[in-house]
């Protein structure tokens, strides 16, 4: 893309993706062979579960006749957040739609994304109000589609991601925040993929105002729990939110040696990585990767290992995990 403005976010590469550079980058950082080899298992299991229309879905039942157990039966199928969740392990991986061994998946979830894009005269979205995690699954899916326009440049996409971010823009609340659906008082945990999905725009040449980013630090600021911490909807800080926080916190641009970016890493790392919970170690090990040194070598190695460990080594349910008390939790 020609040179933008990035409206304050750091900037962040997908140079790591490519096939080229991959083995390098997984080096670098901590990978190993069996990291790897748990990376293709996943892979192969998301592949084997997207549904013909391209899209995937959290009610295993659906994709895969009922072999996978226990499943969520009864639960909201979180279609398009389902979707962009596993596009993303795709993309994360260096899969595009040119790609000779996922290609083909990865355009039909892509498709599915822009398929089912309900346009309007200025944005677009895929779930109305009466979806219980509206702003959840708009995010999540924005996010995915924006990083397959970061990383292919196709512009078929252009029009549909504008559109989705569009409806991201307007959908912000006053104190700067996103709520479960548009229009109120903030929650940093939805506010967390309405920027993400932002980041991951601005870094394009799609058009994102400096307003609303302005909007996204003042929120911050309204949801610290302290100088390190931060908290969900007014209540004691949480170290799931504290990770959501730090992580905007350095993709919006703050220095990893400020004061309140370094006490949140140190505050991060006593906690460590969660055995169970995986929302908190999504953010938090993204966080300790932008910071790196010796704070993403401590984390990954607890991390990676106890992947590697918990995911299914054979049978239908290869490449899969399941985490206890996790397993229908909401999107």
């Amino acid at each position: 893309f020609p040179s933008h403005d990035r409206l304050g976010f750091a900037e962040v590469s997908l140079a790591g993706r490519s096939k080229q550079n991959r083995s390098a980058m997984v080096a670098q950082h901590g990978g190993n062979e069996q990291s790897e080899r748990a990376v293709g298992w996943a892979l192969e299991y998301l592949a084997l579960h997207q549904l013909n229309d391209g899209s995937w879905t959290m009610n295993y039942e659906q994709s895969c006749a009922g072999k996978c157990s226990p499943g969520c039966d009864g639960k909201d199928p979180y279609r398009f957040a389902a979707t962009g969740l596993a596009l993303m392990c795709f993309l994360g991986a260096g899969h595009t739609p040119n790609d000779q061994q996922y290609g083909e998946v990865v355009s039909k979830g892509i498709y599915f994304l822009q398929n089912n894009l309900r346009r309007t005269s200025d944005s677009g979205y895929w779930v109305d109000t009466v979806a219980s995690a509206q702003m959840y699954e708009h995010g999540i899916a924005t996010l995915a589609l924006c990083e397959a326009y970061q990383m292919t440049r196709a512009g078929e996409l252009k029009e549909s991601c504008q559109l989705a971010v569009n409806f991201v823009l307007k959908a912000q609340y006053r104190d700067g925040g996103w709520d479960y659906h548009p229009g109120r008082p903030g929650d940093l945990s939805i506010a967390g993929w309405q920027v993400l999905a932002l980041k991951s725009a601005a870094a394009t040449d799609l058009i994102v105002p400096r307003e609303t980013v302005q909007g996204i630090d003042r929120f911050l600021e309204l949801n610290r729990g302290g100088e390190s911490m931060f908290r969900y909807r007014g209540g004691k800080p949480t170290k799931s939110m504290t990770a959501i926080g730090l992580l905007l916190q350095i993709f919006r641009g703050k220095s990893k040696e400020s004061r309140s970016v370094a006490s949140g890493v140190e505050y991060l790392s006593k906690q460590g990585p969660s055995s169970v919970d995986m929302y908190y170690n999504y953010y938090a090990t993204q966080a300790m990767f932008q910071v790196g040194g010796r704070y993403w070598k401590n984390w990954n190695y607890y991390m990676r290992d106890m992947l590697i460990r918990s995911q299914k080594p054979d049978g239908h349910l290869r490449g899969s995990w399941m985490f206890e008390g996790d397993q229908c939790q909401q999107v």
